[in-house]
């Protein structure tokens, strides 16, 4: 994921965030419809930007938010439900910020960047092997490593 989309979808994530919580307070229909769109395509972009590492991410609480505040099949509640519902989009959003890689940084969920590092040692391990046992019997991959580790 590049900076400027990082950027982007953590403004997008506060922003949904901020208009989530302000949904508690009494405004027109309108106003919830709003919500509605802006709290489901967030969850939508974060569940697409997730998607090539779905676990361990924060996908699944995207897809719970994002079914709940569907705009297309709504569901429809009680005003004290979608207030707890509202602050519970709006927390799920603001933590969900907490467990985004910096930019330029990596952890364990950039699956771009786990894939990257898989084929690049595969293929040095493949390398290694074939260039010290050229010819022999092949082996198991412990055995292996226990021979290559000498």
């Amino acid at each position: 994921m590049t900076p400027s989309v990082r950027i982007a979808f953590i403004v997008l994530r506060c922003l949904a965030a901020g208009v989530a919580f302000y949904a508690t307070a009494k405004h027109p229909y309108s106003f919830y419809v709003l919500t509605r769109w802006i709290v489901f395509l967030t969850c939508c972009w974060g569940l697409w930007l997730a998607s090539p590492g779905f676990w361990p991410s924060f996908a699944p609480a995207y897809i719970a938010v994002g079914l709940v505040f569907n705009p297309i099949l709504p569901f429809h509640f009680q005003r004290s439900t979608w207030h707890t519902l509202d602050i519970a989009a709006g927390i799920i959003l603001l933590v969900s910020r907490a467990f985004t890689q910096a930019p330029g940084g990596s952890n364990h969920t950039d699956a771009y960047a786990l894939q990257r590092r898989s084929v690049r040692h595969g293929t040095c391990f493949r390398r290694r092997l074939s260039a010290h046992h050229a010819g022999a019997a092949p082996h198991s991959a412990v055995a292996e490593l226990e021979v290559v580790g000498r």
